[in-house]
């Protein structure tokens, strides 16, 4: 499928809308219900029965006023209209503030991680979690360059080649 041509890839009114701040919106309640929450939350329940309509001549404009809504409030006051519903409607985050986000954080889904040299990394965890096996997260992984020569010399390349790359900081 083409850009825009599906109700997933931008053909509907799923997609991401700007908000006034700059921030934006992820709108994706395809489901009648939850398009209709939406609607209804925007201040336009009448849309409602445009969300599941596959014509592009409905969709177009259908986006295009959404997007004009959404551009009325910041990113912030979506969020406090949008939190309590089930609208499938959600902020998009910036990565530090997804790793701050109460879901990441009430998973346990980052971990710091010792690392060869006494500190720590933070690394994302392991999604799956069992009761009886927990994972352990002790090894942050090699030095940057750490098998440089060995995957050079795998590759072809000659001592010389490689002390020359290196010698011209193509590698480290």
């Amino acid at each position: 499928p083409r850009l825009e041509e599906t109700q997933l890839n931008g053909g509907s009114f799923y997609d991401c809308y700007e908000t006034s701040d700059g921030r934006w919106l992820s709108v994706a309640g395809l489901e009648p219900q939850f398009f209709a929450q939406f609607c209804q939350a925007i201040g336009h329940p009448e849309w409602s029965s445009k969300g599941l309509a596959l014509n592009p001549d409905i969709q177009g404009p259908l986006k295009q006023d959404i997007a004009e809504v959404m551009k009325t409030r910041t990113l912030a006051e979506w969020v406090e209209v949008f939190s309590p519903l089930d609208a499938c409607v959600e902020p998009v985050l910036s990565f530090s503030e997804a790793c701050e986000h109460p879901h990441i954080v009430e998973r346990e889904l980052l971990v710091d991680v010792p690392t060869a040299g006494g500190g720590s990394q933070r690394q994302l965890a392991s999604p799956v979690k069992f009761s009886a096996t927990p994972p352990r997260y002790d090894f942050t992984g090699v030095q940057l360059g750490a098998h440089t020569d060995e995957v050079l010399l795998g590759a072809g390349f000659s001592e010389e080649e490689i002390a020359g790359l290196r010698k011209s900081g193509a590698t480290m």
